[in-house]
């Protein structure tokens, strides 16, 4: 017979507001043949200055588009707005 031990470690979530994080999400792909920011900004997230300012913090490019992004970089968007 075999056997296993398994050490099972649980680590906390982050919380977040949900409503907030899907607000950030449709504003993104609101048109999704636009920049982001342009998206953001259209859809009442942030104002330009603020996201130019925003995305040159994450690494990010001006140029980009919603759909480029990885659920991690929609993750550090979120808590940096």
């Amino acid at each position: 017979m075999e056997s296993a031990i398994l050490r099972l470690i649980l680590f906390e979530r982050e919380k977040i507001d949900e409503d907030k994080f899907f607000k950030i999400l449709r504003a993104g792909f609101l048109s999704p043949r636009k920049y982001l920011l342009n998206n953001l900004e259209k859809g009442g997230v942030i104002k330009k200055e603020e996201g130019e300012k925003i995305f040159n913090q994450l690494g990010f490019s001006p140029k980009i588009r919603a759909q480029e992004l990885s659920v991690e970089d929609w993750r550090k968007i979120y808590f940096t707005i």
